[in-house]
């Protein structure tokens, strides 16, 4: 079978809130759309998972041409956050898409209280075949519990239990905010089944931090940032180059994340 190049990213893109200023300041969602559509039209990744995502964000990300977008909010919650998955509808057919919540029952809308979570945390699947091969991938995108170091680690024994069943269809990539550095012990579990895209790539581009802890318009030190955000793929894939994105939009981040990006040929 031809092998073909594959562009995709993860992307924190900031949730939409009060706390960045009144409706219609630099700092709120409706200005900083326009920066990371840009983002999306100069890379333009094939696949992109975005987490933080409100409704209005997702109405705004499912408004792209030429773009289909998948995934389930993680609560009833009017402010609930979805983790979807962003595909080119031309390149790829959806076979099927799951949204499954990171908790013991694994239930909808449960909270993981025996995990010490803060919130309920999902990952949203997609299993995609490209048209013109009929290769099939498979993509999860999740956001990890940012206080609770036991939720991460349950939740990566998780997402490991269900990987023997999304193998069988063909290489499969883990991405998302994972909200713990690689010391932790969810990326010790996560790399028992997975390979971390930026240790092997041959070329790399940007810092090795992806999170500038809450800053968009100034320029703290790499060292006081922090590396939580990740691209994992099993097997079957040649990793060609990873990037780490520090757009600037007129003196500010789109986002207090970097978006990940990953050029790979499979």
């Amino acid at each position: 079978m031809e092998k073909y190049i594959y562009k995709i990213a993860t992307y924190n893109i900031r949730t939409d809130t009060h706390a960045d200023g009144a409706e219609g300041s630099r700092f709120r969602w409706s200005h900083r759309f326009s920066y990371i559509k840009k983002q999306i039209e100069i890379n333009d990744w094939d696949i992109l998972g975005i987490q933080e995502t409100r409704q209005n964000q997702l109405d705004d990300f499912k408004s792209l041409s030429g773009c289909e977008v998948v995934g389930s909010k993680r609560s009833e919650s009017r402010d609930a956050e979805y983790n979807p998955i962003i595909f080119k509808s031309d390149k790829f057919d959806l076979i099927e898409t799951e949204t499954s919540w990171l908790s013991p029952s694994g239930s909808k809308n449960s909270q993981a209280v025996e995990w010490k979570a803060a919130y309920p945390r999902i990952f949203t699947t997609a299993v995609l075949k490209e048209i013109k091969t009929g290769q099939t991938l498979t993509f999860i995108n999740t956001h990890f519990d940012h206080v609770s170091e036991t939720a991460r680690y349950h939740s990566a024994q998780l997402i490991a239990k269900k990987l023997p069943r999304l193998k069988d269809r063909g290489p499969v990539f883990l991405m998302g905010d994972f909200n713990g550095g690689c010391s932790e012990r969810w990326y010790k579990v996560i790399t028992n089944d997975f390979l971390d895209c930026e240790t092997l790539a041959p070329h790399k581009v940007g810092p090795d931090v992806s999170c500038t802890m809450s800053t968009l318009d100034s320029d703290p030190s790499w060292s006081d940032m922090s590396k939580i955000d990740y691209i994992f793929y099993d097997r079957d894939v040649e990793v060609l180059k990873t990037e780490t994105l520090t757009d600037k939009f007129h003196g500010s981040y789109p986002s207090d994340h970097f978006p990940l990006s990953v050029k790979c040929l499979l």
